[in-house]
């Protein structure tokens, strides 16, 4: 009885596999990314901020909305959603600012400090040594040594 259920379902297995391979020659595999006809929200808000906000006040919600509309046309879905998380989404990370309570602008990258290249240390000259002074011991004990013998 397991034996027969086990292969009952190899069968039913194998069957829908095939299946799917059929209809997947038959209608062309699914294409697992769409190509969208215009850039990434980042690109289109950094565009229509330069290009219509002011160097103070930035660009509100609905002018980037209407600018993205104007250059990308209409056929975006759900634009007002997705353009409201994207600016939240760079706002958290720091590439947009709230320049008043509904305006937004581009933050300036900070340039990085050019790093200056450190010169190799020079190695100090070896500091000559210091003759050994020889100890006069040995004239002084040849001095002893004649004065014992007078």
């Amino acid at each position: 009885s397991t034996q027969s259920t086990w292969g009952h379902f190899l069968s039913v297995y194998f069957f829908f596999v095939d299946f799917v391979r059929c209809v997947f020659e038959h209608f062309g595999m699914p294409s697992s990314t769409k190509v969208s006809a215009h850039p990434a929200f980042l690109v289109m808000i950094n565009e229509a901020i330069k290009a219509k906000g002011k160097p103070s006040k930035g660009l509100s919600r609905q002018g980037i909305a209407k600018y993205i509309e104007a250059k990308y046309g209409k056929n975006i879905k759900n634009l007002s959603a997705l353009l409201r998380n994207s600016i939240k989404r760079l706002v958290a990370s720091k590439k947009l600012v709230a320049a008043t309570s509904s305006s937004f602008k581009v933050v300036k990258e900070a340039k990085k400090p050019k790093v200056k290249k450190a010169k190799k240390a020079k190695k100090p000259k070896k500091a000559k040594k210091a003759k050994k002074v020889k100890k006069v011991k040995k004239a002084s004990k040849a001095k002893k040594v004649k004065k014992a013998a007078k």
